[in-house]
């Protein structure tokens, strides 16, 4: 059988390969965010599942009948795995992983009745899926491989899966606040949102237009491009390539987690109670002086719980603040560079520059935007 290869297995090789590279990557960052090595396998996790697609689409599998289906627990992995990151980055939240991670662990278990099979039932199996036309073959079943017929409804399973942890994601983020006030709210969010919609529309699209498993290279493209994006984020923010420029930076800190933490709890409230971003003339070292914390362990556990400077930090809260003044009728005949100033601003262009910045838009195009939402 010769193998096929087009724009669509080299899509999807590639795919894999940026995959791959990227799971390196988050895997050597985990030493200073925890929560990266869940990304770290929610990436390798998607890339073995496109992998086996590249092997089924070129006709590999043929050749090799221990990949049938290799990687089918993984595809209960996926959105547990994005689920316990997303918690523990974005909102510092512990979640129970053996609970979300029990289903794919059972089906794991479950599938060697499948992969004990004898070789040309696998092969049958690989033709029912990818070659129907001739699938009828004979072959010898050592025992029933599907007896919970859990094999047979897998993408109803699994598309049943994705809708339940799109639901707890969207509830995770109306219940809890994230540790960054805003990008996460208003970009972090849609994305997420976006992404994980267009999935499961995808999955239900192929799959009710195409027979047995034949659109599934659609599928590793779109997967492909989902891991081209992210590759893209991750590196045009530069955000873990900052981390490990801290990792290097504080390599030689004794900060210990508790104390990091407790530090943590007293930076929050002397912003959140004490609204202390609210200073203009604030600095890092006038932070320090009033939380009686050394400058460089303050900059330290900002960096490293808030995975941001201390600018970013404090501009974050001044412009959570300035979007509520525009929004609020009292200040509507207030001039916007004025309400920046009541924010710890003090100059309308940083103002607007890191308004922008956060938001995307202006403050002009955001009072504007809300005012026509309300009209």
């Amino acid at each position: 059988m010769l193998l096929k290869i087009d724009i669509y297995s080299i899509l999807i090789f590639l795919g894999v390969v940026q995959g791959i590279f990227l799971f390196y990557v988050f895997v050597r960052n985990s030493r200073t965010n925890k929560a990266n090595i869940y990304f770290a396998l929610f990436i390798f996790t998607l890339s073995l599942i496109i992998l086996e697609i590249y092997f089924n689409y070129t006709g590999l599998t043929a050749r090799y009948l221990f990949l049938v289906d290799f990687s089918e627990p993984l595809n209960f992995c996926i959105a547990p795995l994005f689920y316990i990151y997303l918690r523990q980055n974005y909102f510092n939240l512990k979640t129970n992983k053996w609970f979300h991670l029990s289903y794919p662990l059972f089906y794991f278990c479950y599938c060697f009745l499948f992969w004990l099979q004898s070789d040309d039932f696998k092969y049958f199996a690989y033709l029912s899926a990818y070659d129907p036309l001739n699938s009828n073959i004979e072959y010898t079943q050592v025992f029933h491989h599907d007896p919970l017929t859990l094999k047979a409804n897998v993408v109803e399973l699994m598309v049943v899966q994705l809708v339940f942890y799109f639901v707890l994601i969207i509830r995770t983020f109306r219940k809890h606040k994230p540790l960054s006030q805003i990008v996460s709210k208003k970009i972090i969010y849609n994305r997420i949102i976006f992404v994980s919609a267009l999935m499961i529309v995808a999955i239900i699209f192929v799959r009710n237009y195409f027979d047995a498993d034949l659109g599934d290279h659609f599928l590793a493209v779109f997967a492909a491009t989902v891991i081209y994006y992210l590759s893209y984020n991750v590196f045009s923010q530069s955000a873990v390539l900052k981390r490990n420029l801290r990792e290097e930076k504080y390599s030689k800190s004794n900060l210990d987690e508790t104390t990091k933490q407790e530090y943590r709890d007293r930076i929050l409230q002397k912003l959140e109670e004490d609204k202390i971003y609210l200073d203009s003339n604030l600095n890092v070292s006038r932070l320090a002086k009033s939380l009686v914390i050394p400058v460089n362990q303050l900059s330290q556990v900002i960096n490293e719980c808030f995975n941001m400077n201390f600018n970013e930090l404090i501009n974050s809260y001044r412009i959570k603040a300035a979007q509520s003044k525009l929004l609020d009728a009292n200040y509507e005949n207030i001039k916007i560079e004025e309400i920046g100033y009541e924010c710890g601003f003090n100059s309308k262009s940083s103002f607007f520059t890191a308004f922008k910045k956060y938001t995307n838009m202006t403050p002009i195009d955001f009072r504007e935007f809300n005012q026509n939402k309300l009209a």
